[in-house]
């Protein structure tokens, strides 16, 4: 039977997250099967959230208890499997408690005590001037090694909302070849086996 969830565009989000609540108990009632319940809360929050653009579960694994193997997921293609202590998943799962990257240093710096070597990938200042994903906190840069970062909320960026609302949508509307095409600039990525820099600026000259 299908099962329609619509969420009011207008409320905040955390308004979104009590009315939808509900709906989602309802959605996987008399539902034993676990894949098939986050299937659906996965697509439930999906299409609730207008500005996700991934959404998704990652488990752990019989074969490796302390890393994390791809669940139901909404979005595009994703790590398959993520070790224990890699990025903020990794980070998340070893420490057993949810982690939002408020303060680039501090995160980095418990990165680099649970783990001497990983894989680090974060999308650019020109991704996030183009798209501004609110779920995103900070901007960011590395330049000469060393991480540079700045709070979105010092910033005067979002004067430029319309426009950027105008590229988020061509992402729902799956239009992917812009960042095919400059993945080079709207992504960073590195493997690190050694302290990683990061330094904390005060104005967006710095990180472009």
């Amino acid at each position: 039977m299908a099962f329609e969830i619509n969420i009011d565009s207008k409320l905040s989000k955390e308004e979104k997250y009590k009315s939808l609540l509900p709906a989602i108990g309802f959605l996987i009632e008399g539902e034993e099967n676990f894949i098939a319940n986050l299937a659906n809360i996965t697509s439930a929050l999906k299409y609730s959230f207008e500005d996700f653009l991934w959404t998704g579960f990652y488990l752990t694994d019989e074969s490796d208890r302390n890393g994390l193997v791809l669940g139901p997921f909404q979005g595009r293609v994703a790590c398959t499997r993520i070790p224990a202590g890699k990025g903020v998943c990794g980070a998340s799962a070893e420490r057993k408690e949810t982690v939002i990257v408020d303060d680039v240093d501090k995160f980095l710096s418990e990165v680099q005590r649970v783990g001497k070597r990983g894989y680090l990938e974060f999308p650019t200042i020109y991704y996030e001037y183009l798209f501004n994903f609110t779920v995103h906190t900070q901007y960011l840069m590395c330049k000469n090694s060393i991480i540079y970062w700045l709070p979105k909320t010092e910033t005067e960026l979002d004067a430029f909302l319309p426009v950027q609302h105008f590229f988020y949508k061509s992402l729902i509307d799956k239009y992917y070849k812009m960042i095919d095409d400059f993945s080079i600039y709207f992504f960073q990525g590195f493997e690190w086996t050694e302290n990683i820099k990061s330094q904390r600026v005060n104005t967006i000259d710095k990180i472009v």
